[in-house]
Parts: C-alpha cells; sequence; structure tokens
C-alpha cells in the first residue's frame, strides 16, 4: 500500500492518497470535523476517480483504512 498526504494549512484541509496492492485507491480529506472519502482506481499509469463522487461515509469495510494518518 501506498500513502501520501497534503494539507493546505491556511484553509484547514487534510488530503491523503491511499494505493492499495490491488490498483484500487482512497482518497481522504478532512477539515475540522468534516472527513469525506472518494474511491478509485490506477488504470494505465493514471488515478481515475469513481463517477459516484465524495461520499461521507467509509466505503470500505476496513474502516481503519478509512482513518487519517
Amino acid at each position: 500500500m501506498a500513502l501520501a498526504c497534503r494539507e493546505q494549512a491556511p484553509q484547514g484541509w487534510r488530503a491523503c492518497l491511499r494505493i492499495f496492492g490491488d490498483g484500487s485507491l482512497l482518497l481522504s480529506s478532512a477539515s475540522g470535523e468534516v472527513q469525506v472519502w472518494q474511491s478509485g482506481e490506477v488504470r494505465g499509469g493514471q488515478v481515475r476517480f469513481s463517477a459516484h463522487g465524495w461520499s461521507d461515509f467509509c466505503p470500505l469495510r476496513e474502516a481503519s483504512l478509512c482513518q487519517m494518518p
């Protein structure tokens, strides 16, 4: 699993991208008490997000993978 995080301190946002061994991925973004997720996959060397957009609940069975590091 690969993990990369970025922070936008002036706006208070933090985002982390997790890429799993099977090519699936999860983008987590949080600010204060608000956290949202977007799932997707790596295909042809490019990140492609789900057409369903952002979710306000963890889309993974293993909820610990949705926590911000």
